[in-house]
């Protein structure tokens, strides 16, 4: 499963989350590249944290704050786990 970089502290009340990095880039830069589609699983977590959680990849989302981004990815609270 992809790991991903991901603020998890600044995610939608929804549980979706914008702020996706892999490998020094923005996410949506590697989608085609890694061939990522809709409903994709990945692995999020963030540095310095001692936890993951796995979420589901959405594509052509809109949010009013992030405004131009079509990526996101949607939280699995039941997956979350501390490392």
């Amino acid at each position: 499963m992809l790991r991903v970089y991901c603020d998890l502290q600044d995610c939608t009340e929804d549980g979706r989350c914008w702020i996706l990095w892999y490998d020094g880039k923005p996410l949506a830069e590697w989608a085609d590249q890694l061939g990522l589609k809709e409903g994709d699983r990945i692995l999020l977590y963030m540095d310095g944290e001692d936890y993951e959680v796995e979420a589901t990849l959405l594509f052509n989302q809109t949010h009013d704050y992030f405004l131009g981004e079509k990526l996101c990815a949607l939280i699995d609270d039941s997956t979350f786990r501390r490392l």
